[in-house]
């Protein structure tokens, strides 16, 4: 069999089989196929300017990888090892607190390593799947999604924030809520949100912020993207009754296991349960803030503004580009631990490939750049990616110039 045939029957990036997406002939965007985190897609025809070379050529040169290999693009074995693992110890975790088999001081850092390894086997399995990246199977992505709501975060609301407003337009207020509702009014991350006095402190306090992030998407966030409708939460989405009624089973199911049961069997105090939930959520908060803020918020990376015509007027591809970078790309064990949130330039340009597999395209992704003389940022160390995000944070806590924005 040959190359190409290969490609096509195990369905590669560029293949038309097993959910995955024809590209677009050059020049010309496609805004009828694949969901709408494909970069050949055009929802709402909000970017004017067509698919560019760059981004067919290093879809070319990514599909033949994949080909060479006789892979998919579908999450290996390990990935599903990694996932199945980290679930089983923060299982055995939380149990060996329940049935206080370990001495009362090594409780905290069991939810510590409890809270860490859930957060980890979510990751491996939900974030994937909502790009149909798990499984060639559309059935097998919905059912991997859940593994966020046993998490204890809603799969229905995080997707759709996800892919209709980060994915959409990364760094774009009004459509990001990764740069607006998500974040406000703890933090002022772009240049259209107006600044308030205690965000001026927001480079000192975003660690502590970070921590608490997971534990607020928990508690808030879930809750007020229901309540607001924001993407349609409630209505114009199919089947939204149901999935916001299996979305708050979850949530009651997430306060019985994460409270309910250790005042049962535990009879704790209540402030002993706070400090355990502060526990089980700091670790993972850290790590999701840190890496997904620090791949977007970064003093290297633009944060556009819509037109006045409320069009962002640049390729899909370009601008994903400018408002994302990698750290340390080529680290597959940052990726594993990170399930693929450091390697987030990769991630946005090609979102229906595993995370497993983004080490092994950021090379091609950057040299593809660099042959076409279009941007690839990327951080070496996360020393470098720290400074560069405290600096974005810093000047974002002033009344400033709008020199990030890049174009209108």
């Amino acid at each position: 069999m040959s190359s190409s045939s290969v490609g096509e029957a195990r369905g590669v990036v560029g293949g038309t089989r097993r959910g995955s997406v024809a590209p677009a002939a050059a020049g010309e965007v496609d805004g009828t196929i694949g969901p709408e985190d494909i970069l050949t897609v055009n929802p709402g025809k909000l970017y004017t300017e067509p698919t560019p070379e760059f981004y067919l050529e290093m879809k070319r040169r990514i599909d033949s990888w994949f080909r060479e290999r006789n892979l998919t693009r579908f999450a290996p074995p390990r990935q599903l090892w990694k996932g199945w693992i980290c679930f089983t110890i923060a299982v055995i975790s939380y149990a060996l607190i329940l049935t206080q088999m370990v001495p009362r001081w090594a409780m905290l850092p069991m939810c510590l390593l409890s809270g860490m390894t859930m957060f980890i086997f979510a990751m491996s399995f939900a974030h994937d799947s909502c790009h149909n990246a798990m499984s060639p199977n559309p059935r097998w992505n919905a059912l991997w999604a859940y593994a966020y709501d046993i998490a204890g975060v809603s799969s229905y609301i995080t997707n759709t924030d996800h892919m209709s407003g980060h994915h959409r337009a990364p760094n774009v207020s009004g459509i990001d809520v990764a740069v607006g509702s998500d974040v406000e009014p703890t933090f002022r991350l772009h240049p259209d949100v107006p600044l308030h006095w205690w965000q001026r402190a927001q480079h000192l306090y975003f660690p502590i912020a970070y921590a608490l992030s997971t534990l607020h998407k928990w508690f808030i966030l879930d809750y007020t993207g229901i309540l607001g409708n924001r993407f349609g939460l409630r209505s114009g989405r199919r089947g939204a009754l149901k999935k916001i009624t299996i979305a708050l089973a979850f949530k009651v199911f997430t306060m019985f296991w994460a409270i309910g049961l250790p005042i049962m069997i535990l009879h704790v105090r209540w402030w002993e349960i706070v400090l355990g939930l502060l526990a089980f959520h700091t670790l993972p908060g850290l790590l999701v803030g840190l890496t997904f803020q620090l791949t977007h918020i970064s003093d290297i990376n633009d944060f556009p503004s819509l037109a006045p015509d409320g069009k962002l007027h640049t390729s899909r591809a370009l601008h994903t580009l400018r408002t994302n970078l990698d750290i340390m790309p080529e680290s597959r064990l940052l990726n594993a631990f990170t399930c693929g949130l450091m390697s987030h330039v990769s991630h946005h340009l090609f979102p229906e490939i595993a995370h497993e597999y983004l080490p092994d395209i950021a090379p091609i992704i950057e040299r593809t750049a660099q042959e076409y003389g279009v941007p690839y940022k990327k951080h070496p160390t996360l020393k470098s990616a720290l400074l560069g995000h405290y600096r974005i944070l810093r000047f974002f806590s002033r009344d400033t110039p709008d020199q990030h924005r890049a174009y209108a």
